[in-house]
């Protein structure tokens, strides 16, 4: 798999850890747009499934597990990642640890500090190029030498909108009298132990439980990172008594060795390191882990094979299937004449066709190609079309032009109608002699199907052979005007006076 990544700028360290476990519908991350990338490959990974977009891949672990993708940000410091695809993961989010406190020297001893707190979850959603802010808090340093100076806190691990608090030294730092010391506070609130009693002191809270006179509290158990095996994050610092500690929570810190520093990457207390060093030990590191599984299922076509399209137009229909993909051409012997929309699958024409004059291989009018859809995580499915370009009328035509009747003759100043019946809806105009006849221009003719039909009223105002034509233009642009064969019509006197 790879991870895409860019430079990283330096920043105060933060950790944090992503499991899925508790159930988050829908997060908005906004940071500042990625640098230029650098590639991360993990073992494995040749479609590149897991491909991921960060700032800097400075300490990003990329694994696949079975159809699991796995990305673990272990260093300090904020990075951005921009998904690469619509998911929804799994994550842990894991705070920086406490440190452990040591008094004065061979007088009090040393307390356990607080783990960092541990945030987990399931089915979050994750936008495609939105970015997020990854920042993993740092553990608290090594503190004390020999003198009443107390421990310092962790620091909080942030993702996106998430954050997990750091974890707390102890409350205080040297001996009063009649309890001990009192051990850090986790980052979620879990008190430390109280010493039992004189210079004892106590144990750090954990993530998950309080911490008691000696012992550490337990941090949070996840298995994101290897699913079955359990690991413990965010547990305090042991307590200790002089003589011996209390009892070591996974991820925390031992005291009195060279153990009092709680481990990296996973959020623990730091202890006293009293008979190796004169200090508090260190709080572990935090963490952020993502866990997803990336889709192995090909993408299905859910638009027709078939495509009909009239001819003088480029518009065919447009491509769907089952989820977001990208729409190209595969091979076809009309693919050339076609084009498809990659990001909607709109299907058109690169010129229209027409359908007297058809240009496919087979000239019956039917452009044969395959398409392809492919999903976010490069799975594919081709489907062969066809489409099939339909005849529209060209030119109107006139059914029918006459006279009522169908009359050869007509009354000099007496009202005769004619007819016009035609293919398309158009607008007819009646002429006689080549002059426009009185309220007979662009008369709307009206009907459906292929017949429609415009009047116009005549009143001949002239005697003799007269010659009647008409034009009729179609409402559509698309569709040549047309003009009737031409009626000859004798006009003569009244037989009657008035």
């Amino acid at each position: 798999m790879k991870l895409i990544v860019g430079k990283r700028k330096a920043s105060k360290r933060f950790l944090f850890l992503l499991v899925a476990t508790v159930s988050t519908t829908s997060l908005s991350f906004i940071s500042p747009t990625p640098a230029i990338a650098v590639p991360v490959t993990a073992p494995g990974d040749s479609a590149g499934s897991c491909t991921q977009n960060v700032s800097d891949a400075t300490g990003i672990v990329v694994t696949k597990s079975g159809t699991d993708c796995i990305i673990q940000f272990k260093n300090t410091g904020s990075i951005t990642w921009t998904p690469s695809n619509n998911l929804s993961v799994r994550y842990l989010v894991v705070a920086g640890g406490g440190s452990g406190t040591r008094g004065f020297c061979g007088v009090y001893w040393g307390q356990g500090g607080g783990g960092g707190e541990v945030l987990t979850g399931s089915a979050l959603s994750v936008t495609a190029n939105t970015p997020i802010t990854v920042n993993v808090g740092a553990g608290a340093p090594r503190t004390g030498d020999c003198t009443e100076t107390p421990g310092s806190n962790g620091s909080n691990t942030v993702f996106g909108s998430l954050t997990a608090r750091g974890g707390k030294a102890s409350l205080n730092s040297r001996y009063s009298s009649p309890t001990g010391y009192w051990g850090g506070i986790s980052g979620n609130g879990n008190s430390g132990g109280n010493g039992a009693s004189g210079t004892r002191a106590g144990g750090g809270g954990g993530a998950g439980t309080a911490g008691s006179a000696l012992d550490a509290g337990a941090g949070i158990n996840s298995d994101i990172i290897t699913t079955g095996t359990n690991v413990m994050y965010g547990s305090g610092g042991a307590g200790w008594d002089g003589g011996s500690s209390g009892a070591v929570q996974s991820g925390g810190a031992t005291p009195g060795s060279s153990l009092c520093d709680a481990p990296d990457n996973r959020g623990g207390g730091g202890s006293d390191c009293y008979g190796h060093a004169s200090t508090g030990g260190k709080g572990g590191s935090g963490l952020i882990v993502v866990r997803y599984a990336f889709d192995v299922t090909a993408p299905t076509i859910t638009s027709s094979a078939s495509y009909s399209a009239q001819e003088n137009q480029t518009s065919v229909g447009t491509a769907t299937a089952n989820e977001s993909v990208t729409w190209t051409k595969v091979s076809g012997v009309g693919s050339a004449t076609v084009s498809i929309v990659s990001a909607t699958g709109v299907i058109t024409f690169n010129v229209a066709p027409n359908f007297e004059a058809p240009t496919d291989v087979g000239t019956n009018n039917v452009y044969n190609l395959t398409i392809r859809a492919t999903d976010l995580f490069g799975n594919t499915t081709d489907q062969a079309i066809s489409i099939t370009v339909t005849d529209v009328v060209d030119t109107s035509s006139f059914n029918a032009f006459s006279l009522a009747g169908s009359a050869t003759t007509a009354i000099y100043r007496t009202q005769i109608t004619i007819t016009a019946d035609v293919t398309v809806s158009s607008k007819v105009t009646f002429w006689v002699n080549g002059k426009v006849i009185p309220g007979c221009k662009n008369r709307t003719a009206v009907g459906s199907g292929s017949s429609y039909i415009s009047n116009c009223s005549w009143k001949p105002s002239l005697r003799g052979d007269l010659r009647i034509t008409g034009l009729a233009t179609p409402i559509s642009g698309s569709i040549t005007a047309s003009s009737p064969n031409p009626i000859s019509v004798r006009v003569t006197s009244r037989t009657l006076k008035r």
